[in-house]
C-alpha cells in the first residue's frame, strides 16, 4: 500500500468530506470503557489521480499508467476508464483502457500502453462526470526508436526569396506521407502536402520560399527530423540603363521586413546606404535611382541583417 503522503500530489477531490452531527449523546458512565477513536485522515477528502512512467519515450516503447485511489478508512474497489487525446489538443478523445483499484484505503491499478504519438491520458471513475478529470501527458519521439531511419526529408539549406524550393524524401513505410509546414512567426505545423510514395519509397514536392519555413514529413507511425529553409533576400535591376534615365531596383524578401539598400558608384570606395523601406504583403520592395554612372548594389533585410546578392547596372 502506497504512502498517503506520496499520493497527496495527485489527489483529486470527488466530494466534500461528509460530516455527521452527533446530538444528545450522554457522557459515558464512570468507569466505562473508552470508545475506539475514529481514524485520522490527514490527506483530506477521498480522491484519485493518474501518473505515467516514463513520461518521455521513443517510438515503439511502452508507458505504464497508474491510477491511484484514496479512501479514508478504506472502502470497496473502484472502477475507472482511461481516455486519451493527442497531446496539446482537445480532441479527438478515445478510450485507452479500464482499470479497477482493489478495496482499501490507498490502492492502485496499472495499465501498460504503447502510444504512437504524444498523448494526454485522462481518468474518470465509471458512472461519474468530471469537467476537468485528472490527466498526465506522455511525449513520444516519432523520429527515434522503431522510427529511426524510417522517414527522411531533404531540402536546401537556404532558398532565394520568391524561388521554388524542391523537397525530396524517402520512406520504408508504404502509407501516405504528409508534409507539414510552419512559417516564421507561426506556432503550429500545418499539413500542406499529402503524397503517395513511389514503388522505391521516394517522394517529392515543392513550395515557394516567400518566408522562412520549418517542415517535416509524417506517416501514420513515424516523423522525419525537421528541416529549416531560410529565405535569403534578392536584389535585381537591369543589366544596362541609358545615362540619366531612372533605374528601378527590386528587392524580394519576407513580407513586412525592413530593407536597407546600399550602393557603390564606380570609381569610389565602399558602399553607402542610399534607401530604406519595408517590404509589402507580397514580399517586395521597389526603389529607384538616376543612372549617372555604373552602380553595384545590395540589400540588407531585418531584423536579422540578412544580406542579398550584389547586382550591377552599367550606364550605356
Amino acid at each position: 500500500m502506497k504512502s498517503i503522503a506520496a499520493f497527496r500530489s495527485v489527489l483529486v477531490s470527488l466530494s466534500s468530506v461528509a460530516v455527521v452531527a452527533v446530538m444528545g449523546v450522554a457522557a459515558p458512565a464512570a468507569g466505562a470503557a473508552t470508545p475506539t477513536p475514529s481514524p485520522s485522515c490527514s490527506p483530506g477528502p477521498n480522491g484519485f489521480g493518474i501518473a505515467a512512467s516514463p513520461t518521455r519515450i521513443d517510438s515503439g516503447q511502452s508507458v505504464t499508467l497508474t491510477v491511484t485511489y484514496y479512501q479514508c478508512g478504506g472502502g470497496p474497489e473502484h472502477h475507472f476508464t482511461v481516455t486519451a487525446r493527442p497531446l496539446g489538443q482537445n480532441s479527438p478523445i478515445t478510450t485507452a483502457g479500464h482499470v479497477t483499484t482493489p478495496a482499501g484505503e490507498t490502492e492502485s491499478a496499472s495499465l501498460t500502453l504503447t502510444p504512437d504519438r504524444g498523448t494526454t491520458y485522462m481518468v474518470t471513475e465509471d458512472g461519474q462526470t468530471y469537467s476537468q478529470p485528472p490527466s498526465v501527458g506522455v511525449t513520444v519521439d516519432r523520429t527515434a526508436g522503431s522510427c529511426s531511419g524510417v522517414l527522411d526529408l531533404r531540402a536546401p539549406a537556404t532558398a532565394r526569396a520568391g524561388s521554388t524550393v524542391a523537397v525530396t524524401g524517402m520512406t520504408s513505410d508504404t502509407s501516405t506521407v504528409s508534409i507539414l509546414f510552419r512559417k516564421r512567426g507561426q506556432t503550429a505545423f500545418q499539413v500542406r502536402r499529402s503524397l503517395t510514395p513511389a514503388a522505391d519509397g521516394t517522394f517529392s514536392t515543392s513550395f515557394t520560399a516567400d518566408d522562412d519555413y520549418r517542415l517535416y514529413a509524417a506517416t501514420s507511425r513515424c516523423d522525419s527530423p525537421p528541416v529549416l529553409v531560410p529565405a535569403t533576400p534578392t536584389v535585381a535591376g537591369p543589366a544596362t540603363a541609358a545615362r540619366n534615365r531612372t533605374v528601378k531596383v527590386l528587392v524580394r524578401a519576407a513580407a513586412g521586413v525592413p530593407i536597407s539598400l546600399y550602393f557603390h558608384r564606380i570609381g569610389t570606395t565602399g558602399y553607402a546606404l542610399a534607401r530604406r523601406g519595408t517590404t509589402v504583403a507580397n514580399g517586395t520592395y521597389t526603389a529607384t535611382y538616376k543612372a549617372t554612372a555604373d552602380y553595384r548594389y545590395y540589400a540588407v533585410t531585418g531584423p536579422d541583417s540578412r544580406r542579398s546578392n550584389v547586382a550591377l547596372t552599367r550606364v550605356r
